[in-house]
């Protein structure tokens, strides 16, 4: 792991990369009052010269898809990218409409540094995520399915650069003294473990998202695209509104109790472990026939669970012969070691 302590904007602004949020990851999920608080951090900062730590980013590279342009995938450091490039993008067009500068700052600037890389978008995000962000920088009508985390915040920052006591010159120099940890991953560093520790503190992930992310961590972009479209993003959407994702976690869940016997999961805190004990020592398929399965069970998980609570659900689904005759992922009578 090659680690380095770095200004915000000088990893933002290399030139010829682009940072991309893979589909694996979550969406962005921070509230207008996280994004307040960053700016009274950054006004602080700007008022005092003094560096402000706003954590670690970390990315690995990712396959060339546009010559020339240096593809860094964020597997940590999300939402405060995320975040810091709102600020960037309604600065930008704060600048282009008032037509002031900062010495040699001026739009054009922010948009060739840190807005756009060679023709492209620098940040590319996932999912709902991306098509939103998109529509904000290029001043196009927003997508019917908006990420709403990303259109409200990035109205908050517009509103504060609206007000009469807005100050262009301190917000930049506080953007200027933005520090982190960048911290370039390879294959070897083992990026799932590492995401996984690092999440372990914060807003905790859900089983749902640990469970996509391993299933999807290890694939090519493109296929990781591929099999996020097919398979795990009606998994996602079936079960309608559901916060913190407890009917997601409860249906994985209960097809564990159905595909690992043996095994007991006394709180749902230990889904995840025993999923990935399940994977790696027990199942004996192709990932895309896992997943073609776990689709397949929530569907009929997210319909039976409309008529029933948690608790009872579970346990008729333990009582139905469901995976009897089922030949993507039963385990055969000796398994043997490895997964997909």
């Amino acid at each position: 792991m090659q680690t380095d302590q770095e200004m915000l904007i000088d990893v933002l602004g290399r030139p010829h990369h682009q940072f991309i949020v893979p589909v694996y990851q979550r969406v962005y999920s921070w509230n207008p009052q996280q994004c307040r608080q960053l700016w009274q951090d950054i006004e602080r900062a700007g008022r005092t010269g003094t560096a402000h730590f706003i954590g670690t980013l970390l990315y690995s590279n990712e396959p060339e898809r546009t010559p020339g342009i240096t593809r860094l995938g964020v597997i940590d450091g999300q939402q405060r990218t995320v975040t810091v490039s709102l600020i960037l993008v309604a600065f930008e067009k704060y600048l282009r409409k008032t037509g002031k500068s900062i010495g040699a700052v001026d739009a054009d600037f922010i948009d060739r540094t840190f807005i756009h890389v060679d023709g492209e978008h620098k940040l590319v995000l996932s999912r709902t995520d991306r098509p939103t962000l998109f529509a904000i920088i290029d001043g196009s009508e927003l997508p019917e399915c908006e990420s709403s985390r990303v259109v409200e915040n990035y109205r908050v920052f517009e509103r504060m650069m609206a007000d009469d006591d807005f100050d262009p010159e301190l917000l930049w120099a506080g953007i200027k003294q933005l520090l982190l940890i960048s911290a370039d991953l390879t294959r070897e560093d083992h990026p799932q473990l590492v995401f996984e520790s690092l999440n372990s503190r914060g807003t905790p992930l859900t089983t749902g998202d640990l469970v996509r992310n391993y299933l999807l961590m290890s694939e090519s972009p493109e296929e990781q695209e591929r099999l996020y479209r097919e398979y795990w993003q009606p998994i996602e959407t079936m079960f309608g509104d559901d916060p913190e994702s407890e009917k997601l976690n409860a249906g994985i869940r209960a097809w564990l109790t159905i595909r690992f016997v043996k095994a007991h999961i006394h709180d749902k805190g230990e889904t995840y472990s025993v999923f990935k004990t399940y994977v790696e020592d027990e199942y004996d398929g192709t990932l895309e026939d896992l997943l073609v399965e776990l689709r397949d069970f929530c569907l009929m998980w997210s319909e039976n669970y409309k008529f029933h609570g948690i608790g009872e659900s579970s346990k008729e689904f333990r009582s139905w012969d469901w995976a009897k005759g089922k030949r993507t992922t039963l385990v055969p009578p000796r398994a043997s070691q490895g997964g997909f």
